[in-house]
């Protein structure tokens, strides 16, 4: 779903801040994991995605990640497409390829 709400971002349907905080702020708070998720700020826990916003992409269902692969947005083309994903100050994610090791995920609990 990011690639194509980026894409719309380079439509101009939606502003790129107004996408992180649908996409990153709103959900931590939703969750009480804010501020330790949600935002760049000292303390957090340094959780950002990379973008590429003139990159070309087209969804394709044998490059999903998921266990089910079929996929309404299959054959959806756009631009704008995530290049680097970090988690907790570590590239877990560059260029389609996974760097993440089994076990690096942490359970979240709410702050209270």
């Amino acid at each position: 779903s990011l690639p194509l709400m980026l894409n719309k971002v380079n439509e101009g349907r939606i502003s790129l801040a107004r996408l992180v905080e649908i996409f990153s702020v709103n959900p931590a708070k939703l969750l009480k994991l804010f501020p330790q998720k949600g935002v760049l700020m000292p303390g957090s826990d340094a959780d950002l995605v990379i973008v590429d916003l003139g990159k070309r992409f087209e969804i394709r269902e044998e490059d999903l990640y998921s266990k089910e692969r079929a996929s309404a947005f299959a054959g959806q083309k756009g631009r704008g497409v995530p290049v680097t994903t970090v988690v907790r100050g570590r590239a877990i994610m560059k260029d389609g390829e996974i760097l993440g090791k089994p076990g690096y995920g942490a359970y979240l609990r709410p702050i209270k």
